[in-house]
């Protein structure tokens, strides 16, 4: 096929994918989940749809997919005030679902598993000790507001992770907030992260049974884990971006509140869409392959 042939059909079909993806995210979604007294979530399964240009013909198709989904659903059925920073970061997301895509697409699934399976432990591991090493030299969100302004911690007697949280903060403008928020990555971030390394691998082992029979038809490839991490990932991004671009430029009620107590809810929302919409798209991308939409390209997974 001619190369403006193909980017024609390529521009139809992201098209088709918008319009269902528009009209899935207008009438059978719910958007007005409260949070906190502001209509902090969204439900709905237009993101199968809005994400497949991104799966299909790359991350181009999908940020340009993505952004107008965001322009034409404020323009269609607005809610609140329009923020650019919120189609920026859409634009984003589609974007990177596309380039993880491609990075992933033809990499051995088991080599992703074990890699995946691999820095969860370690993160977990770290996680776990982080807690241990900051309980035993006393570091808590506290430390400031219990310690003697006058008196410097002996660093030396610290463990690693302690002494360097301290350096990092004792000379900042608001030393208590700063060891709050490292604290907190240190710890409670790195058995998040390892927690959702343990969610995508399980989501990955329970698509790639249901799929078995559509998987025969491409080499026994599932694609599960790398779409699964391609929507994962870019999602995680997006709706990060999102709370704070809600939180500083629109809902007053939520800076009253620690970031993380905003975010969480907004995270586990996304990741279980996330996982649920990336069952779609893989079943969808199944069929594409089967059908012979998606070009068949020679060579071998590395």
């Amino acid at each position: 096929m001619p190369k403006t042939s193909r980017r024609i059909r390529n521009i139809v079909i992201s098209a088709v994918f918008l319009s269902i993806a528009l009209s899935l995210k207008l009438f059978f979604s719910l958007d007005s989940i409260p949070l906190f007294g502001e209509n902090g979530m969204r439900i709905g399964v237009s993101s199968t749809f809005s994400a497949m240009p991104a799966i299909l013909f790359g991350p181009l198709y999908g940020a340009v997919t993505s952004a107008l989904l965001d322009i034409l659903g404020f323009i269609i059925k607005p809610t609140g005030s329009f923020l650019p920073y919120l189609t920026a970061s859409a634009a984003l997301g589609g974007f990177l679902r596309g380039f993880l895509w491609n990075i992933l697409k033809n990499k051995n699934e088991k080599n992703i598993r074990l890699t995946l399976f691999i820095i969860a432990l370690t993160a977990l591991f770290l996680g776990l000790l982080n807690i241990f090493f900051l309980n035993d030299d006393g570091i808590t969100p506290m430390f400031y507001a219990n310690a003697n302004a006058s008196v410097v911690p002996d660093l030396s007697q610290m463990h690693y992770i302690s002494s360097v949280l301290i350096r990092r903060t004792i000379n900042s403008s608001d030393p208590a907030g700063s060891i709050s928020m490292y604290i907190t990555v240190a710890t409670a971030g790195l058995i998040g992260f390892a927690l959702f390394c343990i969610v995508l691998l399980a989501a990955d082992l329970m698509f790639s049974k249901r799929i078995s029979r559509l998987a025969s038809s491409s080499g026994g490839k599932t694609y599960a884990v790398q779409i699964l991490s391609a929507m994962l990932i870019s999602g995680f991004t997006v709706t990060t971006l999102n709370t704070v671009s809600l939180r500083e430029f629109l809902y007053e009620s939520w800076q009253l509140l620690p970031f993380s107590v905003v975010w969480m809810p907004r995270v586990i929302e996304e990741i279980v869409m996330s996982v649920v919409n990336s069952y779609f798209i893989i079943t969808l991308y199944m069929i594409a392959k089967k059908t012979g939409l998606v070009p068949e390209k020679k060579g071998t997974e590395k």
